[in-house]
């Protein structure tokens, strides 16, 4: 049976801990509609139908503006209770079993936790989402996203990046081998924090910034994180 993801203090360290490993790629803190803000980019990206693919992954129609379309190859989406997608765009470098996983982590992550402090209803969260055009654009490699960084920010969508370099799917030889870092959950929950969780939860934002600051007080985090910290908190 699968375990759900509840929003509680129990998750507060870990988010705390992990929120300075990010790369200086595609980021909420580095983005225009970031901090519980909307985005900018209102009716940029086309509704796209994923219904008539068995994996709900589908090419890239011409319909979405050229970056997009001329970057990416592949789309899946995780529709939030207010009908609005949650967006997620894959590269040819990215796997179709990549794609599907990172959209299982997103849905996984917006499940429903019964009884929980902040998990009972994440619909707020997810409608938070939808309403930033919350984006994660799935790039091969760090690289990639850092080369075409800019163009993708000029969008104004709620953009949060992940690599395919760092995040293998189960059952593969890199996953089997433990040969990279899977970054997956953490990148995703990133997109899902910065672009939800501030504006639907403020409350549980305030208590991570504060574990933050205590975690960085007794020095389990460095300046790097102590700095993204003073970002959050902004």
């Amino acid at each position: 049976m699968n375990k759900l993801v509840p929003f509680t203090p129990g998750l507060i360290l870990y988010i705390a801990l992990s929120a300075g490993c990010g790369s200086d790629g595609l980021t909420p803190n580095g983005n225009a509609g970031s901090n519980g803000q909307q985005a900018s980019g209102a009716g940029v990206i086309p509704t796209i139908d994923t219904s008539g693919s068995l994996n709900e992954v589908v090419a890239v129609p011409e319909s979405t503006p050229a970056v997009i379309n001329g970057l990416f190859d592949k789309y899946t989406k995780v529709v939030a209770p207010n009908g609005k997608p949650i967006h997620i765009f894959a590269t040819s470098g990215v796997s179709e079993a990549q794609t599907v996983r990172a959209r299982q982590i997103l849905s996984f992550i917006l499940k429903d936790a019964e009884g929980t402090q902040y998990g009972s209803d994440k619909s707020a969260v997810a409608n938070a989402l939808g309403d930033a055009q919350a984006t994660l654009v799935y790039f091969e490699t760090e690289e990639q996203a850092l080369k075409h960084r800019d163009a993708v920010s000029k969008l104004g969508l709620g953009v949060q990046d992940l690599y395919a370099e760092e995040s293998p799917v189960e059952g593969t030889q890199a996953y089997l081998n433990n040969e990279i870092r899977d970054a997956a959950y953490e990148e995703i929950f990133h997109m899902v924090h910065g672009y939800g969780i501030e504006t639907a939860l403020p409350a549980f934002h305030a208590e991570m910034v504060a574990a933050q600051l205590k975690a960085t007080a007794r020095a389990y985090i460095g300046t790097r994180m102590a700095r993204n910290t003073e970002r959050m908190s902004i």
